[in-house]
């Protein structure tokens, strides 16, 4: 009877609901690691400051514009990448041939995090929040595989830090989303250590989905997790003997299958074209200019407000990675792990983990010496001789090694520092005044200044764009690989295909349509019209294949009111949509109003404007009289239609200019100065009695309601000298303007 009782109590205790045992390891877990996880939670928003209190706004944390690309990168897979032919391939980018994505450094794993947030937030403040996560991870990651190693958790919670609140990866962070997720990286060595010390196959297998975690957040990541792996698997194997282990290499096994399995998925698509692969691989290294700066190690951070007035000159002197992106290792770090290099009790392992760093310091520096700005071409660098090597040329910028270096020095420093608080256990005040100090210390000399952000306002014409039903693809100028950037995030908006585009190494191919299509080709370029080589033919029967190929509208995109000069001429005609940032036109429109053909219609006849003006311009210039509607305030544009006559044939090109002037104060709230019909039609080409015709559209977004004057005049295009005004109805100003009426808007 009471052994039915005692099976019965077994029985019974066995059955335990799985999420008792599951909230039993969280509650284990937060009273073990509770105060770190919440002392990293608030290193992380100060370090990042002001980051986390802007979320749930249009504030983008952007140290720079490849911000932009990882953001579509989130979009692109959360909306399209199971809609295409392939997950390595869109036909969003480069319409209407598609971009192969194949070489393209998205990180899967920040976009499936980025899609998981878009279930509770937008798009911005989740993109926002992977940046916390990304430092919130790495230190945590970091602090999880030094703790079992030192007696002191302070000395792992500093590990912690040094890995990821390090100027270099702080910075980053603000740019390069897939270069700073490196949590994977000491969670694998810890993981690989379980495995050959007990051993263990499950830790094998976490171990080796660690290192494929590793390739889907950053081919870059998997390189560093290789190149950290693989003396620590050496090291493992040879330290006790463990080779003779036949249980070791079964673990060996598991471990490399299993990582091979996991990352060929990611890199059998990058693999299967190698005269492709080798195209995309030289087209990014860059080694022979972006070595990162021996001085860089130990110079402040510049962008630390405390040492800036101090180092920012020099920091100019190091080129552009070394200066944007500064590797600076920290004095606390160093002195730290002086310290660990002398200590006998840890001599193996801290041998181990300095190797390491080494192999990461010898590929930082590139293959030949950069010092303080200057480049030494006649010392060659060990690197030199390693750049062949296929995973270390894919990684393309020697400086990015620098994120390598850091989890040795963070395990390094902690070492050292474990082993000063070990020989100060008989004064415990000394120890806890260290374990503060320490680490303030190292935030302070570590800190980056405020977090970089702007505010992104779209224009609302993008998201119009999106309400349009049918399918097409629009232009946007000025081209080229910077402005692409943020034409990918506003394709965000507009969701429709674009004509460029990029990719981290865009293939050549990619612009062969732009290239053949002498219109794109000659706005790629930036290349003014000249209407000698790119004649009325040529310009018609590109504009033909844009139609055929379904472009719809050509957006141009200007700081300043009036489209840039270069592509002024393109476009003789009246925008569809035009705005302070924006002038937008249609190919179909553009199609039926060329350029390079107005110059073969000439026209002498007399106008018929609805009010006649006779005012002359040095005997050179008249107006005949001008159209001028009312007002819609709604609109936020004054059109005027004006009627030129050239008195003689005239030998410069000249500009008009319409101020709109404040009645009270004489002060001009806006303006439009303009060559006739678009900036194509210049005074050079009239004829002598040829009548031109001009509507000009003043932006007037800025106006407040009220009386004004509008002015014109004429001054030289080159030497910008006015002409003089003459009538007989008004006096002309003395600039050279002369009133043509008085609007109320």
């Amino acid at each position: 009877m009471a052994e039915t009782t005692v099976k019965r109590q077994t029985k019974t205790q066995a059955k335990v609901p799985l999420f008792i045992t599951i909230w039993a390891s969280i509650k284990a877990w937060l009273r073990r690691d509770g105060i770190v996880i919440m002392s990293y939670a608030i290193a992380t928003i100060l370090m990042s400051y002001p980051l986390a209190f802007k979320l749930g706004g249009h504030w983008l944390a952007l140290r720079d514009t490849d911000t932009f690309v990882k953001i579509w990168d989130n979009w692109w897979l959360q909306n399209h990448a199971f809609n295409g032919p392939s997950l390595n391939f869109t036909n969003l980018q480069f319409h209407p041939s598609g971009l192969d994505l194949s070489y393209h450094s998205i990180s899967w794993t920040v976009a499936f995090l980025s899609w998981a947030l878009t279930i509770v937030t937008d798009a911005i403040t989740a993109y926002n929040l992977t940046i916390l996560v990304a430092l919130f991870s790495t230190a945590y990651a970091a602090y999880l595989l030094v703790r079992p190693f030192v007696s002191y958790g302070a000395a792992a919670w500093l590990a912690g830090a040094i890995y990821s609140f390090a100027p270099y990866h702080l910075a980053h962070s603000g740019g390069h989303p897939d270069l700073v997720h490196l949590a994977p990286i000491p969670l694998a060595v810890l993981l690989l250590y379980a495995a050959f010390t007990r051993p263990s196959v499950p830790a094998a297998l976490g171990a080796a989905f660690l290192i494929g975690l590793a390739g889907f957040t950053s081919l870059y990541i998997m390189v560093f997790a290789l190149l950290t792996i693989g003396p620590v698997l050496v090291f493992l194997l040879l330290d006790e003997h463990r080779w003779s282990q036949p249980k070791i290499w079964q673990v060996v096994l598991v471990f490399g299958v299993v990582s091979v399995l996991l990352l060929s998925i990611r890199l059998v698509p990058i693999l299967r074209d190698t005269s492709a692969l080798t195209e995309a691989i030289e087209s990014k290294y860059t080694a022979d200019r972006s070595q990162t700066d021996l001085m860089s190690y130990v110079l402040p951070s510049h962008l630390n407000p405390l040492f800036a007035p101090y180092t920012k000159g020099i920091a100019s002197r190091f080129g552009y990675m070394s200066s944007n992106w500064p590797a600076y290792l920290g004095i606390v770090p160093i002195a730290l792990s002086i310290v660990a290099l002398l200590w006998k009790k840890q001599r193996k392992t801290v041998l181990l983990w300095f190797s390491i760093g080494l192999i990461f310091f010898i590929l930082s520096l590139g293959p030949v010496l950069r010092f303080n700005g200057n480049l030494y071409d006649n010392i060659v660098l060990p690197a030199q001789y390693l750049s062949w090597f296929p995973p270390i040329r894919a990684v393309g910028r020697p400086d990015f090694f620098v994120l390598g270096i850091l989890l040795p020095v963070a395990v390094l420093a902690a070492f050292g520092f474990d082993r000063i608080l070990i020989a100060l256990e008989g004064s415990r005040r000394t120890q806890i005044a260290l374990m503060i100090a320490i680490p303030g210390l190292l935030l302070v000399e570590y800190w980056s200044g405020e977090f970089p952000g702007i505010s992104v306002n779209v224009n609302p014409f993008f998201e119009q764009l999106s309400e349009e039903p049918d399918d097409f693809a629009i232009i946007q100028l000025p081209m080229g690989r910077t402005k692409a950037k943020r034409y990918l995030y506003l394709q965000i908006f507009h969701q429709k295909p674009i004509v460029e585009g990029l990719s981290a190494r865009t293939p050549l191919e990619a612009y062969q349509y732009i290239h053949n299509n002498p219109l794109l080709r000659n706005w790629s370029a930036g290349e003014p019209l000249d209407c000698d080589t790119l004649t009325w033919d040529r310009i018609m029967s590109a504009l033909d294949q844009l139609i055929d190929d379904n472009f719809r509208y050509i957006v141009v995109h200007h700081p300043e009111p009036e489209i840039p000069v270069q592509f002024a001429n393109y476009f003789p005609l009246q925008p569809f949509y035009q705005d302070s940032q924006l002038t937008v036109f249609k190919v179909a429109d553009l199609q039926n109003q060329p350029p390079c053909q107005t110059i073969y219609k000439r026209v002498f006849a007399l106008p018929s404007p609805e009010v006649s003006t006779s005012i002359l311009w040095d005997q050179k210039i008249s107006l005949l009289g001008y159209d001028l509607p009312d007002v819609d305030p709604e609109v936020k544009m004054l059109p005027i239609t004006v009627y030129w006559q050239a008195n003689e044939e005239i030998e410069n090109s000249y500009v008009a200019y319409f101020h709109l002037v404040d009645l009270d104060t004489d002060e001009v709230v806006a303006q439009a100065d303009v060559i006739p019909r678009g900036w194509s039609y210049p005074t050079s080409w009239w004829a002598k009695g040829e009548v031109v015709e001009d509507t000009i559209q003043m932006l007037m977004e800025n106006v407040p309601p009220g009386s004004y004057e509008l002015r014109i005049g004429w001054y030289d295009e080159e030497t910008g000298l006015r002409l003089t005004a003459e009538s007989d109805r008004v006096q002309p100003n003395a600039d050279g303007s002369i009133l043509l009426g008085v609007i109320d808007y």
